[in-house]
């Protein structure tokens, strides 16, 4: 621009370069810098974004107490303040913005308060046992509450919350495998 090179000359400069640009598109890079001083684009000249700050905080609430929720779902229920609904993607980018995003939800075992603390005492009581005449089993067969995984919204050090957990249990036919026998002479 400055170089006294006309626009013709700047297309074969570029070609030389591999940058594939018409001689149209150079001279509005080339006006436009006339007019802005700057060959980028006019501040403000993006689309205005559907949702407002409200509306987005809004949006992360409703994701941080519905943790199980599909973004489908959330979209279809979702007005912003002016009326208008969202697609799945805005609400994704939206809520992507505040770093949640849709995880899958870890497993866990399905264990009671007062399970847990007899498991911590048994753990506890056999702390020092000598293992030699131990035989331990470990044949158990588990079957999960649901067959498909299941999906949470969370951010990705939440993944332990108990909201975004999915509880597991361990399945027997009347028969526990897995149990220590213990005191056998082993020959």
């Amino acid at each position: 621009m400055q170089s006294g090179k006309s626009s013709q000359q700047i297309v074969n400069l570029l070609g030389e370069d591999e940058i594939k640009m018409s001689k149209i598109g150079v001279l509005r890079i080339i006006n436009a810098y006339r007019q802005h001083e700057t060959a980028g684009r006019k501040p403000g000249s993006d689309r205005p974004k559907k949702t407002t700050k409200r509306d987005c905080r809004t949006l992360k609430l409703i994701a941080t107490r519905n943790r199980q929720k599909s973004l489908t779902i959330i979209s279809s229920t979702f007005l912003t303040s002016d009326g208008n609904m969202l697609s799945r993607k805005t609400v994704s980018r939206r809520l992507r913005q505040e770093r949640i995003r849709s995880f899958r939800c870890k497993k866990v075992s399905l264990i009671s308060q007062a399970n847990k603390a007899k498991r911590l005492n048994e753990a506890k009581t056999h702390e020092n046992l000598n293992c030699e005449h131990i035989i331990w089993s470990d044949e158990f067969r588990f079957c999960w509450i649901s067959d498909r995984p299941q999906r949470c919204l969370r951010r990705s050090n939440e993944a332990y919350l108990s909201q975004c957990t999915t509880k597991t249990v361990k399945k027997c036919n009347g028969i526990w495998y897995g149990v220590a026998l213990q005191n056998i002479e082993l020959v």
